[in-house]
């Protein structure tokens, strides 16, 4: 079982191969751009929640169209995220954190997991509040490299150890990556 597992479990049976790849692009764009393209963040935060809350919400909505209300959602997110932008980066912060401490204990009790994903929102949301730049540039980070690894789980299978290997090698080159474009501003 893969390490990172969530909601996002077989991304492509559930909602198609479109979805996959979608997941994929954007979690690339994240990991190496998301404190500099924050809509795109947004974007992916947006993304993430609809591919969550589909399932539950949208099971009798022809699955066909399910893959078209997540876009919507996540265009839309993006949308406010240029709007409103230290206010989202605060909110995507605390959400993007909160999410991946949700993937991260895919296999620890109900407790256990919505604990520590309380524990993350506060933190990202602190994070982003304190030090915005490094608070969306370690969530974009961390985000990212949950998105790249649940869309390549839709196509091949991860074994957990290599998957958290993957995991903290993608999160690490994203943080590196963005921190050298910080330290140019």
């Amino acid at each position: 079982m893969n390490l990172l597992q969530q909601a996002l479990e077989g991304v492509a049976d559930t909602f198609g191969v479109g979805v996959a790849v979608v997941l994929l692009v954007l979690g690339v764009v994240v990991l190496v751009y998301g404190r500099r393209l924050f809509w795109a963040f947004g974007a992916l935060v947006g993304f993430l929640i609809g591919l969550a809350v589909a399932p539950g919400l949208l099971g009798s909505i022809d699955p066909n169209i399910r893959p078209l209300i997540i876009f919507a959602l996540a265009v839309l997110l993006a949308v406010v995220a240029a709007s409103l932008q230290r206010t989202i980066i605060q909110i995507a912060g605390g959400i993007g954190f909160a999410m991946v401490g949700w993937s991260l204990l895919a296999n620890a009790t109900d407790t256990v997991r919505y604990g520590v994903t309380l524990v993350m929102f506060v933190v990202g949301l602190l994070l982003a509040l304190r030090l915005s730049d490094w608070g969306v540039l370690l969530a974009s980070a961390l985000l990212g490299a949950v998105a790249i690894i649940n869309a390549l789980g839709s196509f091949i299978d991860i074994p957990t150890g290599i998957s958290a290997i993957v995991f903290l090698a993608l999160a690490g080159f994203g943080i590196y990556q963005q921190s050298r474009s910080l330290a140019k501003t």
